[in-house]
């Protein structure tokens, strides 16, 4: 039977399955590493889970000096959605100095 965690250790593209419920269904999360955000564009990345699946997603970006976590705020205009089985990133300003993990916590089935 598969393990279920509540802190897992989230190392970069390994799915965990979660104590947490959602419509009685488990939880799963993993981390995906989407590399450098985008310049004034849409970037997207496929991640083989489903929008009709997603329970939530969080965006955690740095480039070295600097790190963030909420891509919408004031100094970094912009979306972080779910299309389909893609995470897509909208960048309103040149975000290309950044690199970001992006970590979505899902259900199967």
């Amino acid at each position: 039977s598969e393990w279920e965690y509540e802190n897992p250790p989230m190392q970069i593209g390994v799915e965990y399955r979660t104590t947490e419920r959602w419509q009685h269904k488990p939880l799963y999360t993993k981390a995906v590493d989407f590399g450098i955000l985008p310049s004034s564009a849409i970037k997207t990345l496929g991640v083989g889970v489903y929008a009709t699946n997603i329970f939530r997603m969080e965006l955690r970006a740095s480039n070295g000096s600097e790190t963030f976590n909420e891509i919408g705020c004031a100094a970094y205009g912009g979306s972080l959605f779910f299309y389909e089985n893609k995470i897509c990133i909208r960048a309103n300003t040149d975000m290309s100095a950044f690199s970001g993990v992006v970590t979505i916590w899902y259900t199967k089935g």
